[in-house]
């Protein structure tokens, strides 16, 4: 465990580095004169790979104008110069957005910056004189219901009686596609594609060969501030982007930064979500969105779906489109799916999409779309048969049920495989709602682009001095966001094309905080932390919405409410099904956050289980987490964590910020200490006024400590048992049986079970029970004095709290109140 940098060494560099120059690339350090297409000798990896020597086909976006040069990066950024030295310097005219987020320790007065760093927690202790907390230090104690309800006391009625109106049995629900009969290709591409969103075979679309700039569509100023019809609505998840890595966020007192000039126009067009919240992993996050419930009620908060994974978001919780048929959306997805797969009834065409082209798993390398995860096959009756695929790799990229060949750079493909959705929508059902999720691997690891994007930030970047390779991982990453930052450029452009855009409804947002330095080259500075971890530098996030339909007053604004990743389907509902919205809502966790994006009122919401989960040791018996409050927030039973900034040696180095919690997972596992030896950061912190999680109050405000962890406690006391199965690495074996069916589908990943669900024990032929349906809950569920399984229960009533009393095994719990 590594002591925490002082403060002065985290902002020394800050002091004494001027606000970059934006405006110093020229010609000379960036090819202004390539193509824009991508070329084998034009791309950059952060890892070794076998670069196809495939043509990479076209770039993204409508065709330029004959006898107009396609314009390069270099010009492209140097053309956004202007809009992101503003961003940088944090002076959008008419913004509401310049609030503490746009300020770093650096720019706090020096006596506060003082007094912050003679408080700074340490984040070494001894174990006797600071013990993890247990469930046992804390008896549950009847707790006032305005602790436990997400949704503020004067909330109104409306209450849960556990009639599941919306949460119908969805394991026969089929998408209008149906299954693909065609099976998984083991011949060749997928040349038809899907009938509303097809690619052609190589991934690549028929919009021309070059990129057409321009600047974010500016909103109608005529447009209805209120919706006459439903609109279309766009989901874009990126994964893995830190808070400091969108431009709005950025520091102008550092170098090493992001620059992301389109999505600040979007965002300043749009509306900011300034404490918008997720879960610190990839797949609790997106089951989280998916379904508005928590995972403490769904299981799904332990661990993350990998490509051999067995386990998954039970079928018995309805997905987005599922609920937006309702409205008679059509719903297409496309990028990284993350949570199930290892049966045909767990992929998205089976459950509520109509088409899907993107990966099943956690990550694909961007051009060969090889998986990264090959570890997991460590046995030699496993490896026999992943070394017969080429370069002992699998493969993990369809279309539908189909193995999609391509060695095109993923943000490509799924922003091309986008705009054809858009097109074939307006041109087959262009009176219809269209909900399109697209979830961009972007920027997560392993980091890849062209050469000339990756060249303009390495030499743009402070130089190591001794060596290090952080900062090439921060130019690595830094070139990915560019790459999805001008993919979102033709997005928007094609929606104002088909005429889409007037009536649209966009959402961006990432799943998770970054991994900083070497470890992923993202940044979450200034907030503490990072992914996997609890603390704001995991759960809290870049996120905005956008749409020409937001009222003139609102637009260009920071909504400072709290906001959960659980509320994003509650606003769709809202959007789509208007008054109904509640009824089909009701059994949700998430609330919707429409009333106050759209007329800036008080957030409903006022609490929220930011972050809990389970030490995957023997027992699995050790929470951590946290939970927040109001202005509070509780951390319990965490890892050491800390800060620092993109420019600072420490970033390079990777040593000062934080370790996986897997790392000290592993080292109790092979019995150096116990698990409460190394998860025993517990700390309170008052977030108005110290967002960055530098002082902690635990002793100064003993009560609200003890009562904050006393509510988390009793939260996590009443989840589901984990979906999570620890997988191949657990099989005395290995998954020697898996990897054969993956070499015999040409070493592509594929719903390879259906059959049997293996269980991680080899003599058992049974796995976790499927639940049918959404609202029944088992015994061990029920409500109790001190909490209600229902949503929104609170001293003013909302909620009755009787629900359902279902006894069938197997039952999905009931919702909860995180």
């Amino acid at each position: 465990r590594h002591q925490a940098p002082a403060w002065t060494t985290l902002v020394g560099r800050m002091a004494s580095s001027g606000a970059p120059s934006y405006g110093a690339v020229g010609p000379n350090q960036v090819d202004s004169s390539s193509s824009s297409s991508r070329s084998a000798s034009d791309t950059h990896s952060s890892v070794r790979h076998e670069v196809p020597s495939a043509d990479y086909g076209s770039y993204r976006g409508p065709a330029t104008p004959a006898g107009v040069e396609p314009p390069s990066r270099a010009a492209r950024l140097l053309r956004s110069a202007a809009v992101a030295a503003v961003v940088c310097a944090g002076a959008v005219a008419g913004s509401q957005a310049l609030t503490w987020s746009r300020r770093g320790p650096s720019e706090m007065p020096a006596a506060a910056l003082k007094e912050a760093s003679s408080n700074r927690p340490h984040t070494v202790h001894d174990a006797a004189s600071s013990p993890s907390i247990t469930a046992d230090s804390y008896h549950p104690s009847p707790t006032p219901a305005h602790v436990v309800s997400s949704s503020s006391s004067s909330s109104s009625s409306a209450s849960s009686s556990g009639n599941d109106s919306a949460g119908g049995d969805s394991s026969g629900g089929d998408s209008s596609s149906g299954d693909s009969s065609g099976g998984d290709s083991s011949g060749g591409d997928s040349s038809g594609g899907s009938s509303s969103g097809g690619s052609s075979s190589d991934g690549s679309s028929s919009g021309g060969n070059s990129h057409k700039t321009h600047s974010a569509p500016t909103p109608n100023p005529t447009a209805s501030t209120g919706f006459g019809i439903a609109p279309h609505i766009v989901l874009v998840v990126v994964d893995d982007m830190g808070w400091n890595d969108i431009s709005y966020n950025n520091d102008p007192n550092l170098v090493n930064q992001v620059e992301t000039p389109f999505l600040h126009e979007l965002a300043s067009a749009g509306i900011i979500l300034e404490k918008f919240y997720t879960f610190a992993d990839c797949t609790p996050s997106r089951a989280a969105l998916l379904t508005g419930v928590h995972p403490i009620t769904s299981g799904m908060y332990m661990d993350t779906i990998k490509y051999d994974s067995e386990w998954s978001l039970d079928v018995g919780y309805q997905l987005i489109p599922q609920y937006l048929a309702q409205a008679n959306y059509t719903s297409q997805m496309v990028g990284k799916w993350d949570i199930g797969h290892y049966t045909r009834a767990l992929t998205p065409t089976k459950r509520g999409f109509e088409t899907f082209l993107g990966f099943y798993g956690s990550s694909i390398e961007y051009y060969s779309h090889a998986v990264t995860q090959t570890q997991y096959c460590q046995t030699d009756e496993c490896k026999v048969w992943l070394d017969k695929c080429r370069g002992a790799s699998l493969h993990d990229f369809h279309d539908d049920f189909d193995n999609l060949r391509t060695s095109n750079y993923s943000t490509d493909v799924f922003e091309q495989r986008a705009e054809q959705i858009l097109a074939n929508h307006m041109a087959a059902t262009p009176n219809a709602p269209l909900f399109l999720y697209l979830a961009h691997h972007a920027p997560h690891s392993p980091h890849e682009s062209s050469n000339a994007t990756y060249q303009y930030y390495h030499d743009k970047f402070l130089k190591d001095k001794d060596g290090t390779t952080g900062r090439e991982q921060r130019a690595s990453f830094s070139a990915c966001v560019s790459e999805l930052d001008d993919s979102m450029r033709s997005l928007v452009q094609k929606m104002e094309d088909l005429g889409m855009y007037e009536d649209s409804f966009m959402w961006f947002m990432s799943d998770n905080g970054a991994m900083p330095g070497v470890l992923g080259g993202g940044s979450n500075w200034p907030l503490r932390g990072g992914k996997f971890l609890p603390y704001e530098g995991g759960i809290r996030v870049p996120a905005f919405v956008h749409s020409p339909l937001l009222p003139l007053a609102r637009r260009g604004s920071t909504h400072t409410g709290l906001v959960h990743v659980t509320d994003v389907l509650p606003t769709f509902l809202e959007l789509a099904l208007g008054q109904k919205a509640q009824e089909v809502s009701a059994t949700l966790d998430g609330i919707s956050a429409l009333p106050s994006i759209w007329s800036d009122e008080d957030s409903e919401r006022t609490s929220v289980l930011a972050h809990a989960t389970v030490a995957d040791t023997d027992d699995r018996g050790h929470w951590y987490g946290a939970y927040i409050e109001k202005e509070w927030k509780v951390i319990v039973n965490t890892t050491a964590a800390t800060w620092y900034n993109p420019d600072s040696f420490e970033y390079a180095r990777a040593t000062g910020a934080y370790q996986e919690p897997s790392y000290y997972e592993d080292l109790a596992m092979s019995g150096i200490d116990s698990v409460d030896v190394f998860f025993n950061e517990s700390a309170l912190y008052n977030l108005d006024d110290d967002p960055y999680e530098m002082t902690d109050l635990k002793h100064v405000h003993a009560e609200k400590f003890h009562s904050l962890t006393n509510t988390f406690f009793k939260l996590v006391s009443e989840s589901a048992d984990a979906q999570y199965h620890c997988g191949c690495n657990c099989k005395v074996i290995g998954c020697a049986e898996i990897y054969k069916k993956f070499y015999e589908n040409d070493c592509y990943v594929y719903p390879w079970n259906e059959g049997v669900i293996v269980s991680d024990d080899d003599d058992l032929a049974t796995g976790p029970t499927m639940a049918p349906t959404r609202g029944a809950h088992s015994k061990k569920h029920e409500a109790s004095p001190t909490a209600s399984p229902t949503k929104g229960v609170s001293s003013s009533g909302k909620g009755s709290g009787s629900g359902q009393s279902g006894s069938g095994s197997g039952s999905a719990p009931a919702p909860m109140s995180p």
